[in-house]
């Protein structure tokens, strides 16, 4: 496993977005974890990964991944009736989060799992100019429930590992102050 990526004199510490060596300092700690709090064995389970295919999916071991399409509209997806749908790190860019939410309601089948990880505001810093809601875990649950979910479980973490914070001052603070939520929802 390579931890860092070299590119002629330099090094960097995470590999191109879609890239099958996506295992480096945050992503394999955070597939790790994600696959851990789903607790079950994907391999047997009709799957799907909302969003751009990427590595991460791949290394939790889903299988399908939704057509390009412009989430904020009806999700295209290969098929229907699935058992788990991945919804990571999405939720915040979405300009219509309850539309998304209740597409991949209807994507699911009945009980199916809806796992949705997003960033938890941080009320010392800025949020990510590309994030257009970050959202506190009071407000996503009533999200959650108007799209017809019922929560099981939610876990707040930190995807950086601590060695990322030598990269400089801006790493230095995503280590110690930038946390994610992950929710594990079931269709009701």
């Amino acid at each position: 496993m390579k931890i860092v990526k070299e590119y002629g004199d330099k090094i960097i510490p995470f590999s191109e977005p879609g890239d099958d060596n996506d295992v480096n300092f945050n992503k394999g700690k955070r597939v790790q974890i994600v696959r851990d709090f789903i607790g079950m064995d994907l391999s047997k389970m009709k799957t799907l990964d909302i969003g751009a295919p990427n590595a991460f999916g791949r290394l939790l071991g889903i299988k399908d991944n939704t057509l390009r399409t412009d989430l904020n509209d009806e999700l295209h997806a290969p098929d229907r009736d699935y058992d788990l749908i991945l919804f990571s790190e999405i939720l915040e860019h979405l300009m219509n989060p309850l539309n998304a939410l209740r597409s991949c309601h209807s994507l699911l089948k009945n009980g199916g799992i809806l796992i949705v990880s997003t960033p938890t505001p941080n009320r010392f810093f800025i949020q990510s100019p590309s994030h257009l809601t970050e959202y506190r875990p009071d407000r996503l649950v009533q999200m959650l429930k108007w799209a017809g979910f019922d929560v099981l479980d939610y876990k707040k973490f930190c995807i950086w590992d601590r060695r990322f914070m030598f990269y400089g001052v801006r790493p230095f603070f995503r280590v110690l102050f930038h946390r994610s939520q992950l929710w594990k929802l079931r269709k009701i």
